[in-house]
């Protein structure tokens, strides 16, 4: 283990032949690990540099480098990175897991992934004020399915979007619980995450708020063949077509289960827009919704399915037609987006809001957003329901 050390000024760091490491003809092959505790890396050409090795990174800081660290296979624990220029993390054809970690003022990509099939975790972390390429790319072709996981985090103020993941020749799956993706801006498609070409999409307890793109989806644009967003909100996002979501290509499944979706802003589709191809489909399936804003699709196969507890306001674009929906609802009792408790921001309702035990109970998540129970009892009128959206009012 290296520990207490300080690298400035320079062409590298340090590299593997610092490390008298033999380099195999086949990456994962590597003759040992490497562990860096408590070190700086400062205004270097590349901090580090180990491709074969598993590189341990604890408690360090990288700053001001042009590559501030190229890994195949890493773990990044409690450390900073900070003004970098080039790539703050660049995994090479490995795995990577980033925990408790923070990555602030770095231009050019923050973490980006060369070579597809392997995968990327990132926990308890926050990407912040960077600008470039997106906070989280990957780039590269492979044949295996990259899975992509976030938990507890917070990826903002990102000029150049937040996360992208547009495979050559492969798929990705996403997996994102309890984040919040906002005001990320500059990028065409996806503002805050665009997927292209994904396997699977599964967002949880999360908030997408105050994202923007030039052409199409300010919060998401989703080219994925089952998507899955239960207990988030996503507000204030906008762009051209689909301030909230976008779904740009046919054969993609995108089920909403308690999202709330409010303040999006689009010339078309400020909820929703579906680009699908006449005859075949893609999906929007909801239920417990709580949607302000617009739905707008081309004509053809693409449309919005309702499975019932949706409630929609001011106008009633969305379809959803079940007895147990409600639309064209003039005043749905949404407060601002803000802290009410729990890991990400939410929108409250108010005491008079018609979502109030709105949703079907037999649909609804053991709780909310922020955690709570589900269902309540939030008009009082002695029985518990379900309310639609991400929010539950308990008293």
């Amino acid at each position: 283990m290296l520990s207490e050390c300080r690298f400035t000024g320079g062409y590298g760091g340090i590299a593997e032949d610092s490390y008298d490491v033999d380099r195999p003809r086949t990456a994962g092959t590597a003759t040992g690990d490497v562990e860096i505790s408590h070190c700086t890396f400062d205004g270097l050409s590349t901090g580090i540099d180990l491709y074969l090795p598993y590189l341990h990174l604890v408690r360090s800081t990288v700053r001001d480098d042009a590559y501030g660290i190229v890994c195949g296979n890493c773990e990044i624990d409690h450390s900073t990175f900070e003004n970098n220029t080039a790539v703050a993390l660049w995994e090479v054809e490995g795995s990577a897991t980033v925990d408790h970690s923070s990555f602030t003022g770095n231009s050019a990509a923050t973490i980006q992934i060369l070579g597809w099939g392997r995968p990327l975790t990132i926990l308890s972390s926050h990407l912040y004020e960077n600008s470039g390429a997106p906070a989280v790319s990957f780039v590269g072709p492979a044949v295996q399915t990259t899975v992509l996981t976030i938990e507890d985090s917070v990826i903002e103020n990102k000029t150049g979007g937040g996360i992208s993941a547009s495979p050559d020749g492969s798929s990705v799956e996403l997996r994102m619980e309890r984040t919040r993706v906002s005001a990320n801006h500059g990028a065409a498609v996806g503002g805050g995450i665009e997927i292209t070409n994904g396997y699977q999409c599964v967002i949880a307890d999360s908030t997408i708020s105050d994202n923007s793109a030039t052409l199409a989806g300010g919060g998401l644009a989703l080219e994925v063949s089952e998507s899955t967003i239960v207990n988030t909100t996503i507000s204030g996002n906008q762009a051209p077509k689909g301030g909230g979501i976008y779904v740009p290509y046919e054969g993609t499944s995108v089920q909403l289960t308690n999202v709330t979706i409010a303040g999006n802003q689009a010339r078309r589709g400020s909820a929703f827009y579906l680009q699908g191809e006449e005859g075949v489909a893609s999906v929007v399936s909801a239920r417990n919704l709580l949607v302000s804003g617009d739905c707008a699709r081309l004509p053809g196969g693409s449309g919005f399915a309702s499975e019932g507890g949706n409630v929609e306001g001011p106008g009633d674009s969305c379809g959803f037609d079940l007895p147990t929906d409600r639309h064209g609802v003039a005043r749905l009792g949404l407060g601002p987006l803000r802290d009410n408790g729990g890991p990400t921001p939410t929108q409250a309702l108010s005491r008079t809001s018609p979502a109030i035990d709105a949703g079907l109970s037999t649909a609804c998540p053991r709780t909310d957003q922020r955690g709570e129970p589900r269902p309540a009892d939030g008009n009082h009128d002695g029985s518990a329901a379900c309310d639609a959206g991400a929010f539950e009012r308990e008293r």
